[in-house]
């Protein structure tokens, strides 16, 4: 395994401000270790899964980024899909790093796994997100509810033909 986490050299996505890589406990400073080791288990596993969101010129480190397998106890996604989701640092946001974030690790997704669609959910009034899911051309599924019982809506994006 690699410094980034991954078995192979090309696990380095690169996008016009950021680079993602996989998450590893080399990031444990931001994350719970539990978490990082989940994410690199889920890299080792599948070849595709959590990514560190770093700035291309700083390296500084902007959020984090998920592709994985759906986790039990969400209302509307199977745990056979890809789920996608992503959180920016509060003095990131607003300057188009999840979309760009996004965008970047789906098309990955598309190389790395054979899945048909993603899925994607947030809360109900989470209107940023909703409209981040709609302009990278996700569609609304379904209403449901995450693990806490909150209500959500699902949001899937097709493999472009």
């Amino acid at each position: 395994m690699n410094a980034t986490g991954a078995d192979n050299t090309d696990a380095i996505v690169e996008a016009a401000r950021l680079r993602l890589v996989p998450l590893t406990t080399q990031f444990a400073h931001r994350f719970d270790e539990r978490e990082c080791r989940a994410a690199e288990a889920h890299w080792r596993e599948h070849a595709f899964g959590h990514w560190a969101l770093l700035e291309r010129q700083t390296g500084d480190f902007v959020g984090s980024a998920e592709v994985h397998f759906a986790y039990p106890g969400v209302e509307g996604i199977s745990t056979d899909e890809v789920e996608v989701g992503i959180e920016i640092l509060p003095d990131y946001q607003g300057q188009g790093y999840a979309t760009e974030a996004l965008a970047a690790m789906i098309g990955d997704a598309w190389r790395r796994t054979n899945a048909d669609h993603v899925v994607a959910y947030t809360r109900t009034d989470h209107a940023v997100s909703i409209t981040l899911m709609k302009k990278l051309g996700f569609g609304f599924r379904s209403s449901g509810s995450g693990r806490d019982d909150e209500p959500i809506v699902v949001y899937t994006l097709s493999r472009p033909s």
